[in-house]
């Protein structure tokens, strides 16, 4: 049964850290001794393939071993550091956390997630070893299809709940930490998370949130944006741009309807916030997934 690394002392400087916007993707690359440290708001899911490395997570070395799976947040900043055997290839998966909170999975390994931890997974060949199983993802991924990231969505959460599953008693191990407060913090945030998912389709105000984790409105903005590396109104926002993609896709329903349904006050707002975080607006992103030109 695997279970979360144990922590080594980082001994490296401390380093710029780059943030970067990812969103569902999947890459395959060569990783060599350091090249950045950086952090996003997605969940990643990654296996290395030939090798292994030393990487920095948060304020720890962590080594990564050929074959092996870890799932972290990586709102934590972190960067390969050290190749220590052959001339590794690594596989990521990144899953906003919008749609890992909305998958519902089991609360231990979400809580497990959100508190930072980095979690592994001994390697295994059944039903098919993780390095096999991201592969088939990039794969499916690079045809650009809708119904193909259909599948690697199911098949990730799948995976996510095998994890669990084979993991439940490490992962409700209690985490030593060096300060209360991180605990407190990520405590908060997860009372903000569930406030905003259950009605991020409603009109909602910061204070509601606030509210929510029983803190004022200006220690919940803090907060939220010290642990997630975004702020509240934004969160919000990709929460609603995730529900309308998801409209878009799956109904015929005109798109000022799935505006107003996804949360927006108006047309405007919800065309200008989607186009902001897409790249296209609204109606070019349906044609693009229904194969239009």
């Amino acid at each position: 049964m695997g279970k979360p690394a144990a922590q080594e002392n980082a001994r490296e400087p401390a380093r710029t850290v780059e943030r970067d916007e990812i969103g569902f993707a999947i890459e395959r690359t060569p990783v060599a001794t350091f090249h950045k440290v950086h952090q996003h708001s997605e969940v990643e899911i990654a296996v290395l393939e030939g090798g292994a490395m030393r990487v920095l997570f948060g304020e720890t070395h962590r080594v990564r071993k050929s074959n092996q799976l870890s799932i972290f947040w990586a709102a934590m900043p972190h960067g390969d550091i050290t190749v220590l055997t052959g001339s590794p290839v690594g596989y990521s998966l990144t899953v906003p956390l919008a749609l890992f909170v909305s998958w519902q999975l089991p609360s231990a390994l979400g809580t497990a997630v959100l508190h930072g931890r980095f979690l592994e997974d001994e390697p295994h060949t059944e039903p098919c070893s993780d390095l096999a199983l991201l592969k088939h993802w990039h794969k499916l991924m690079q045809e650009a299809d809708p119904e193909a990231n259909n599948i690697v969505m199911h098949e990730v959460q799948a995976r996510l709940r095998r994890f669990a599953r084979g993991n439940s008693l490490a992962l409700n191990e209690k985490q030593v930490t060096k300060e209360s407060s991180v605990n407190r913090a990520t405590e908060l945030f997860e009372r903000m998370l569930v406030e905003i998912h259950s009605r991020h389709q409603e009109p909602l105000a910061v204070r509601e949130i606030a509210k929510a984790a029983e803190i004022g409105s200006d220690h919940a903005m803090h907060v939220f944006r010290e642990v997630c590396g975004i702020s509240i109104h934004e969160y919000v926002t990709r929460c609603r741009i995730f529900t309308a993609q998801r409209l878009l896709a799956t109904t015929s329903d005109k798109v000022s309807a799935i505006g107003h349904a996804s949360g927006f006050r108006s047309s405007d707002c919800f065309h200008d916030a989607f186009k902001k975080i897409c790249g296209r607006t609204p109606r070019q992103y349906r044609d693009q997934i229904r194969g239009k030109n």
